[in-house]
């Protein structure tokens, strides 16, 4: 199970052809998919046979074995609805959306992430779902507080939740042992965590063992920024203002990608090698993942043979404590005529049993009630972990870095954001000057989009 990466999408006027402009692709037809190449036909609606609806599945192997099942067990519950997935194989999935969608063949229901799919609701592709859900109140509870981020956009929901990324800290038992120093538990602190990496980091002969390991990027570091109280936007969803080279800021990106590599020495370089210095091979004591990272750490896909005996934990606080928790979803095509169908086997991805299919194939479950019946005793048992509660704890209170139509993907390239990153991270320059240099920069980025919107 891998981390999903997308491109950046920048919306224009909704017309076919600035639609495939925006996508930045022509029209091409050729699409791979799990069962038959190229758009099925449709079955009509009649008294004789079912509605067919077709599905988007993403290209990891797990997705795969999740949604065939899935549309087995539906199948067999009622005969009016035939699902019919469709997996994109590749690194290209958005782009066969867009192409799709562009050329009125995307699917009914189409697989998202939480934070990427706002910009296709500006082009007017996609189907709200609030007068089902005002009709069907007991799917309400897939949009619980602290969803509505990923969940709705303007006022309405357009995505329901199917697996989810909640992240923690994983740390390595054997290193911490060794060393004779406490597990992390609920209620550590970020002094803490910098405590634990110094106490940590240490050679054996030649060995080099680390006690804290890096992540590079925005959306692997915003809960870190945000930890005692200062924000790079003045709202998550649609920001209009940023402030990236606020001194909040830039003492918590100081700290994380600069002073625990290049200046305390507790993580590796961001260019060291993986087998010599990363968590999963033994080297690393502490890391911020996610359940996909599970199979890494421990089983027949484990990085080091045997695998690691480790645990998770819970984020450290400061004056507040965030986590990211990234949501998957389903979206509807604004052009099936199939709508209620599609409801139909939404209300079957929320269930105890499409949730179980997701959980036995290695994706964590929609909200922390089913993680905690469902995900958490198949995944502890087969990762050999027993945290369970950390991860529910980052669906309850974690978030997203940024949603709406200007994407984390724009930001690091159009305002230089990621080179800017990467270069603290390499010990070229602080985090002062990297951000007072890209603010300008992204708050151009929101300029232009709000005047793109009629500043609204």
């Amino acid at each position: 199970m891998t981390a999903r990466t997308v491109p950046a999408l920048r919306p224009p006027q909704p017309t076919r052809r600035s639609f495939l402009a925006w996508a930045g692709i022509a029209p091409a037809a050729g699409i791979l998919t799990g069962r038959r190449a190229g758009a099925p036909e449709r079955q009509a609606p009649s008294e004789s046979g079912p509605v067919e609806i077709r599905l988007s599945v993403w290209g990891d192997v797990p997705d795969k074995d999740i949604y065939w099942n899935m549309a087995d067990d539906f199948h067999a519950q009622q005969q009016k609805v035939r699902v019919a997935p469709e997996q994109y194989l590749g690194q290209n999935y958005y782009e066969k959306l867009q192409t799709m969608l562009a050329g009125g063949q995307a699917p009914d229901v189409m697989y998202f992430q939480g934070w990427i799919w706002q910009p296709y609701v500006l082009q007017g592709v996609l189907l709200a779902l609030d007068p089902y859900l005002s009709r069907d109140k007991s799917m309400q509870r897939v949009v619980p507080p602290g969803y509505e981020a990923q969940s709705r956009f303007r006022g309405k929901t357009y995505m329901l939740t199917a697996d989810t990324g909640p992240m923690v800290i994983f740390y390595n038992k054997e290193l911490f042992d060794r060393a004779g120093v406490p597990y992390p538990k609920e209620g550590w602190t970020l002094d803490d965590l910098v405590e634990t990496a110094r106490r940590l980091t240490f050679k054996e002969g030649d060995t080099q063992y680390w006690g804290y390991q890096v992540n590079g990027g925005y959306l692997r570091n915003f809960p870190w920024m945000r930890l005692n109280g200062a924000r790079e936007w003045d709202r998550i969803e649609e920001p209009k203002k940023a402030f990236w080279d606020s001194a909040g800021i830039v003492k918590e990106l100081q700290l994380q990608l600069v002073d625990l590599i290049n200046r305390y020495r507790y993580a590796p370089p961001r260019t060291a090698q993986p087998e010599q210095n990363h968590i999963q091979f033994g080297y690393a004591a502490m890391k911020m993942e996610g359940p996909w990272f599970l199979p890494q750490m421990w089983g027949p896909k484990a990085r080091r043979e045997g695998g690691i005996n480790f645990d998770v934990a819970p984020m450290p606080r400061g004056t507040e404590q965030h986590a990211v928790h990234l949501q998957h979803g389903h979206v509807v095509n604004a052009a099936t005529r199939y709508a209620d169908a599609a409801w139909t086997f939404l209300q079957h991805v929320a269930s105890d049993q499409g949730q179980q299919r997701v959980a036995e194939f290695g994706r964590c479950c929609n909200l922390p009630e089913t993680t905690e019946r469902i995900w958490g005793p198949v995944a502890s048992r087969t990762f050999n972990f027993k945290n369970v509660a950390a991860f529910l704890h980052a669906q309850r209170i974690g978030s997203i870095n940024v949603t709406g139509g200007v994407s984390e993907a724009e930001i690091l390239r159009d305002a230089e954001l990621g080179p800017a990153l990467n270069d603290m991270m390499d010990g070229k320059i602080g985090a002062k000057d990297a951000l007072t240099a890209v603010q300008p920069k992204i708050q151009r980025l929101l300029d232009e989009y709000w005047a793109r919107q009629g500043g609204r």
